[in-house]
């Protein structure tokens, strides 16, 4: 059974809600994956019932726009088949500080599961 879809409702999008959790939040890093601190996931609580998921690549993280797009995407996507793990009633906000070379949808996956264990 395919899990739950990740809908708008459970996006963190918009400018406000980035700039918030960048000034408030607490900022874990992948310190076991690839190079260490290519991730970065920032956590403030939301005060809804359900968490909010939001991704940004750095500029200079990635090639060009299409590779910026495609980190995004595995990371989103990450989210999605693993909501179960992460704690409700929380924003997220996952950045890619530095794309490692070799990086895999797999790859992704798993530095935000360790993350999400580090946040319990």
């Amino acid at each position: 059974m395919r899990p739950a879809k990740l809908t708008k409702s459970k996006r963190l999008m918009g400018g406000d809600g980035f700039r918030r959790l960048v000034r408030y939040g607490k900022r874990l890093r992948a310190s076991d994956s690839l190079p260490a601190g290519w991730l970065s996931l920032t956590v403030l609580p939301n005060g809804l019932s359900y968490s909010r998921f939001g991704c940004t690549v750095r500029r200079r993280a990635a090639a060009g726009a299409v590779s910026r797009n495609r980190l995004k995407r595995w990371l989103r996507e990450a989210y999605r088949l693993n909501q179960s793990e992460f704690p409700s009633g929380v924003d997220l906000l996952a950045v890619v500080l530095q794309a490692p070379a070799g990086l895999t949808f797999q790859t992704a996956q798993q530095a935000l599961r360790n993350l999400s264990r580090r946040l319990a």
